[in-house]
């Protein structure tokens, strides 16, 4: 099911999470896992820059990329904008 969400622009509209993925740039090394792990195509890791970045348009915020990583450089934040705050 979640596999399906690729073929949609916006995932993150179908979905309710109360978390989203973030990548730390300064300990990414590039290595992909996330981009290959990622059922939505919210990551992406750039050939220029040899780092990771996340659209929040597409993360749902399942996590799946955060055991994956090897530097330890994709983690979950708390979404607040979920809850109807914006903080």
């Amino acid at each position: 099911m979640i596999g399906m969400q690729k073929n949609l622009p916006k995932p993150v509209d179908f979905w309710a999470s109360n978390f989203y993925a973030v990548v730390d740039t300064d300990a990414c090394d590039g290595c992909g896992n996330c981009e290959k792990r990622c059922q939505v195509g919210a990551a992406s890791v750039s050939a220029k820059k040899k780092q990771s970045s996340l659209d929040l348009n597409r993360c749902i915020g399942c996590g799946v990329c955060v055991p994956t990583c090897p530097t330890k450089a994709v983690s979950l934040q708390k979404n607040y904008r979920s809850y109807g705050r914006d903080e």
